[in-house]
């Protein structure tokens, strides 16, 4: 949707999980009530030109079909912070998790079709769990 010149960071998950690492290991006196963004400033994309990344890394053409108002809103974040003070770096961009879920779907280790694989769905059938949770609890008691 939109333009696509609107900005958004994107960081693998592996490397979120070596950003929380760090930060566990760190020294209290560097890191004790200190805010970091995780992620990498070259990591930071316009939507277009991450549209244009993935159809380059996959060696498929790109096409777009842009539509709806501009999205006005600017993700564009800083990681200096956490680069200098951590000193944690990405060892991953976009393109590898690209492939790796481009082949996990060829080679049938993901299942596209599964809820899990489905943020939005899932998140819903989350909710449709609570509630029927809710209707067959009786005073912390589920019947």
């Amino acid at each position: 949707m939109r333009d696509g010149k609107q900005w958004r960071p994107f960081i693998h998950v592996k490397d979120t999980c070596k950003a929380f690492i760090s930060i566990l290991e760190a020294e209290d006196d560097i890191a004790r009530g200190e805010v970091f963004n995780v992620g990498s400033n070259d990591q930071n994309y316009q939507i277009f030109n991450l549209a244009k990344l993935i159809t380059d890394s996959l060696n498929t053409p790109f096409i777009n079909e842009w539509y709806g108002s501009p999205d006005k809103r600017n993700y564009r974040v800083d990681f200096t912070k956490t680069h200098k003070i951590l000193g944690f770096k990405t060892e991953f961009t976009p393109a590898n998790g690209v492939r790796e879920i481009y082949n996990a779907l060829v080679e049938s280790i993901v299942n596209p079709d599964d809820l899990r694989t489905i943020t939005v769905k899932c998140y819903k059938h989350l909710l449709e769990i609570c509630e029927f949770i809710k209707s067959i609890d009786l005073n912390g008691v589920l019947l």
